[in-house]
């Protein structure tokens, strides 16, 4: 099978839609299929063809009638509407991936939503969780995000004395990183001098450092910066809780499970796809109860066992690569036939 993966972001850009365009082409590859990933982000200076699948970057209009013209299944990593607009270039079956809300949540919808909405009947939808099938105006199969599982295991899971919180995402607001020190600063105060490592970047970490000192934490809290996947999991295999503290409802959280499978509890936040992802393995806190709501939820989890090793595998199997991969290749494979 011919497939034309698009995504509007890939590597060298970092995130879940990045991973996941990642591992889907990589597995299908492995199965033996011809794959080609066509992208917005442009090449860096240095960039080197390090996967088997080729990646054409930003195509103009000749470019991808081609590879429409070439390919058997159009599969579409979250709704472009440019893209979209070729549709009459494209006689083959159109799958798009929902990676995250149509509308986000709180917002009023804009007039080009109008154009979203029409163009979900060029083809097949795909929703992430099923939050995000609850918003979506059209039927959907729903089919998770897999997650690195050559990267994030717990094989040598090593908790290092004095590494209790981690968080690990981008430091913009929504995904609440401020919360976790704030409910940090609440435990220091109530006697339990708890310990953080805040993974990432983002232009909230000026504002999170001064923050932090302000409230005499800057012993207890380390900045790392950004770190590639395997420093996260050695950085997770040391740590004995994952926060996910996000404000908004995330539409799924792959971090929630990198977390999981390196031998972490997880606490999450409600809303959205977070509690799918963690299911009863991973406590979830209500954002609405603020810092103190956090702090509780961190309290109760670190006095838990860690995750049984079967039930976590089990789990996690569900998120497998190969899995998800195979889950997409049944639908392209309907949609032939």
């Amino acid at each position: 099978m011919r497939i034309l993966l698009s995504t509007y972001s890939f590597s060298p850009a970092v995130g879940g839609l990045e991973t996941v365009s990642r591992l889907l082409a990589r597995e299908w590859h492995k199965l033996g299929h011809e794959v080609r990933i066509i992208t917005k982000t442009p090449s860096p200076a240095d960039a080197t063809q390090d996967d088997a699948s080729p990646v054409f970057r930003c195509p103009g209009l000749p470019a991808l009638a081609s590879h429409l013209a070439w390919c058997d299944v159009f599969f579409q990593n979250n709704l472009s509407l440019r893209l979209a607009a070729a549709w009459p270039l494209c006689p083959r079956p159109w799958v798009t991936a929902h990676q995250t809300w149509l509308i986000h949540p709180g917002t009023r919808p804009a007039w080009y939503h109008r154009f979203k909405y029409a163009s979900l009947r060029l083809g097949r939808s795909v929703a992430i969780s099923r939050a995000i099938a609850a918003g979506l105006p059209v039927a959907a199969s729903i089919i998770p995000n897999p997650y690195d599982a050559s990267v994030f295991t717990a094989a040598s899971a090593d908790y290092a004395p004095g590494r209790d919180i981690v968080f690990v995402g981008r430091l913009v607001s929504d995904k609440g990183c401020s919360l976790l020190v704030e409910a940090l600063s609440l435990l220091h105060r109530d006697g339990a001098p708890l310990t953080a490592t805040i993974v990432g970047s983002g232009p909230e970490e000026p504002r999170l450092r001064a923050t932090v000192n302000a409230a005499g934490l800057a012993a207890h809290v380390n900045f790392t910066g950004f770190l590639p996947p395997g420093e996260v999991t050695a950085v997770l295999r040391r740590h004995r809780l994952l926060v996910v503290p996000s404000l908004w409802p995330e539409p799924f959280g792959i971090v929630a499970l990198e977390g999981l499978a390196a031998g972490c509890r997880v606490v999450v936040s409600d809303g959205g796809g977070l509690p799918e992802v963690v299911g009863n393995l991973g406590r979830i806190f209500a954002r609405a109860g603020g810092a103190a709501g956090l702090a509780t939820a961190i309290q109760t989890a670190l006095a838990e066992p860690p995750p049984n090793n079967e039930a976590c595998a089990r789990h996690l199997a569900r998120f497998h690569p190969a899995l998800i991969a195979r889950s997409y290749l049944e639908l392209f494979q309907g949609l032939l036939t």
